[in-house]
């Protein structure tokens, strides 16, 4: 089903819910963040969680837009992780969802819908107001060059200002099955960070030495 992630400056998400998302939608990620240049600085093709995490970790303290695919149209490649961008002054956009008669066996839906209609359309209210229209086919966060960013649909709040397209962060088995508060508190996940990060610190001693 894909997943978007926003949070805001500040708030740092705990690494299990990164790797629940991951877990549940494991064809690749992506994220933006806004920079000291007024620009947008997207890191996507993603595709390993540990990847993933060591390009995450040094931006977690910002405002990211994160999404973790899982593959409907197209193959599973770096191109069709999200989210996507043309040039670097386009808007941006992530999306969970299904867009129906986009697609293909290489493309994903989202991926023809931006470079076919998204990026063409010529003003942000315009884009915005095509995207509500479209909301039965999912959720959408559409960043815009100016630094603006806009979600669309209906998105969960998680706390802090942390806001979800879904709760597949949540879940931990291939079931499906919604952890209860007790059980994330207890740490009942498939993945250690701090074990993650040893062996990282292990690799890297290693890689030094040889």
């Amino acid at each position: 089903m894909c997943v978007i992630i926003y949070k805001p400056k500040g708030v740092i998400l705990e690494p299990e819910l990164l790797v629940n998302a991951w877990n549940e939608n494991p064809d690749g990620a992506g994220f933006s963040y806004w920079c000291t240049a007024n620009r947008w600085i997207t890191l996507k093709g993603l595709m390993e969680f540990e990847y993933f995490f060591s390009s995450y970790s040094p931006h977690q303290e910002k405002e990211l837009v994160i999404h973790f695919r899982i593959a409907t149209h197209g193959v599973v490649n770096e191109k069709n992780t999200h989210p996507f961008q043309d040039e670097e002054r386009d808007p941006i956009l992530y999306h969970n969802g299904v867009i129906g008669h986009f697609g293909s066996d290489k493309a994903s839906d989202t991926a023809e819908f931006y470079h076919s209609v998204l990026k063409h359309v010529p003003s942000s209210l315009a884009r915005v107001k095509l995207l509500q229209s479209l909301t039965h086919h999912g959720k959408f966060a559409l960043l815009e060059p100016t630094g603006a960013i806009r979600l669309v649909g209906t998105f969960h709040e998680l706390g802090e200002g942390i806001q979800a397209s879904n709760l597949s962060l949540y879940y931990y088995d291939e079931f499906n099955e919604e952890l209860t508060e007790e059980e994330m508190r207890a740490g009942l996940m498939p993945f250690d960070i701090d074990e993650w990060e040893e062996e990282q610190i292990r690799r890297a001693n290693e890689l030094g030495e040889a």
